[in-house]
């Protein structure tokens, strides 16, 4: 792909309205360039790497920043992740760019020496980053949106957003699923509704909530036509057509009392584990999840809905051939970017929290995000406070707050995201609070052997516990491997 290098100008007319409408209207104070290397121009040059995020967002940021350091210029390079981290890495280790690096958290730590954490002072005088960092950052299920940034007790990344996994939902294939159940099912004149009617029509009101109700949905849902499914209830079951499936796994098994990788210095891989309910029972997590996931493909099972030969997930839902698919929130926008005959706005997508094993336990989420770090090669050119500073600009508490509204996904900031969980509107949000995040190594390969597991266990016939017993070893060898 032929990157564009793209300068951020601000003409000043522009930056007051972006403003007053961001609520980045105060100054930052100056960062010091002194004994900084500058350009041809007399600039001290910031250059900003992401792979999905909007420019736009960021115009009025860097106006601010720029007007308080005219002496500084900042760069926005917009790439796409194709070869996004071999590219980044290439340049870093000539020294060159980019200084600010935005890059999904689970690629930290296979990149951590590629990083320089955020320096003490930044956010006050004799403050250690650490303490106000974890003050002010959520601290998600188990405490792992701080494991993910925060390494030998230093902050190494700030994340952009926390998005979790959710529920999306097509209205129209769930009235439409009505509408059939009470024609095959018609009510005598002027009686009133049944039990069993009543059931229904609570049922397909909208996304269900636990994983029970998905099961009692999914026949309600299901269009078929002799052995094809014309209409899938849900987008689960198969690993090369459904996106996140590796991630959704991973959900279920985390809902059911499970781990991925340990916590501590030394990590492992323990989703093999069993785990001991309150009357002694043993029982096994991954088991528990990949039975669940494979049924859904599994024609000799009752909530069987989708197949390998089903379109991709994504192209699924904007057919219409799949009533509810899990994605990100990150997904509102793609629905509006791509399919704007089908949605016209972000309000017009409906998203719901993700089922959960039960109402009455406390919820269990996953969450996958980009994070903010700055790299060596800030740090070669003397760059690392300025960087961080520019890093800081953007996402202190206020601009935090537009940008996630703009982009209605969850803030990091635990202030804000507490402010936004009480609202009715605020379910998204309140997942952020009891997020999972999966320490990862070798983030490619460990996303391989997952996607594989999943995969041995849909449609190669292999036996769940050897599956996950064969994983667990492959991924315990990875997590050591240098």
């Amino acid at each position: 792909m032929k990157n564009k290098l793209k300068q951020i100008f601000l003409i000043f007319i522009i930056a007051l309205l972006s403003l007053s409408a961001t609520g980045c209207g105060k100054k930052p104070s100056p960062v010091s360039t002194t004994n900084i290397p500058t350009n041809a121009s007399g600039k001290v040059e910031i250059f900003t790497w992401r792979a999905t995020e909007y420019e736009d967002l960021f115009r009025p940021y860097a106006g601010v920043f720029m007007e308080s350091n005219p002496q500084v210029q900042i760069w926005y390079d917009q790439q796409g992740l194709k070869n996004y981290e071999e590219n980044t890495t290439e340049n870093i280790a000539e020294d060159f760019k980019p200084h600010v690096w935005s890059i999904p958290v689970d690629w930290l730590p296979d990149n951590q020496k590629k990083l320089v954490p955020m320096p003490d002072g930044l956010l006050g005088e004799n403050t250690r980053s650490v303490d106000v960092i974890k003050e002010k950052i959520l601290p998600g299920g188990d405490n792992d949106i701080y494991d993910s940034i925060i390494f030998d007790n230093q902050v190494y990344a700030l994340p952009f957003t926390v998005d979790t996994l959710a529920i999306f939902h097509n209205r129209s294939l769930f009235r439409k699923a009505l509408e059939r159940w009470q024609q095959a099912h018609p009510r005598v004149a002027n009686s009133e509704p049944s039990e069993e009617e009543l059931r229904v029509t609570k049922l397909l009101t909208g996304p269900p909530k636990t994983w029970n109700d998905l099961l009692e949905l999914i026949p309600l849902l299901t269009v078929r036509n002799g052995d094809q499914i014309e209409q899938a209830a849900i987008a689960l079951g198969n690993v090369d057509n459904i996106r996140n499936a590796d991630d959704i796994v991973q959900l279920m098994i985390y809902q059911n009392g499970g781990d991925i990788v340990s916590d501590g210095a030394e990590k492992m891989a323990v989703f093999k584990s069993s785990k001991v309910k309150e009357n002694g029972e043993l029982f096994y997590p991954a088991r528990e999840a990949l039975s669940l996931f494979s049924s859904f493909s599994d024609p000799t099972k009752a909530n069987y809905t989708w197949n390998k030969n089903m379109p991709d997930s994504v192209e699924a839902f904007t057919t219409q051939k799949v009533a509810m698919v899990i994605d990100y929130p990150s997904f509102r926008n793609e629905l509006v970017e791509k399919y704007a005959n089908l949605y016209q706005n972000l309000d017009m997508v409906p998203i719901s929290p993700v089922f959960q094993v039960s109402e009455e336990d406390a919820p269990v989420n996953f969450a996958s995000f980009s994070v903010e770090t700055v790299t060596n090669a800030a740090k070669a050119q003397g760059k690392v406070g300025l960087a961080w500073s520019w890093i800081l600009g953007y996402m202190k508490t206020p601009n935090s707050q537009a940008i996630t509204q703009t982009l209605l996904r969850p803030s990091p900031f635990k202030s804000i995201t507490e402010e936004r969980a009480k609202q009715s509107y605020g379910s998204i949000s309140r997942q952020s609070l009891t997020a999972r995040v999966t320490y990862k190594r070798h983030h490619v390969e460990f996303d391989a052997l997952f996607n594989k597991m999943i995969r041995d266990v849909t449609e190669n016939g292999q036996p769940i516990d050897d599956a996950v017993n064969q994983t667990n070893k492959l991924i315990d060898d990875l997590l050591k491997k240098p």
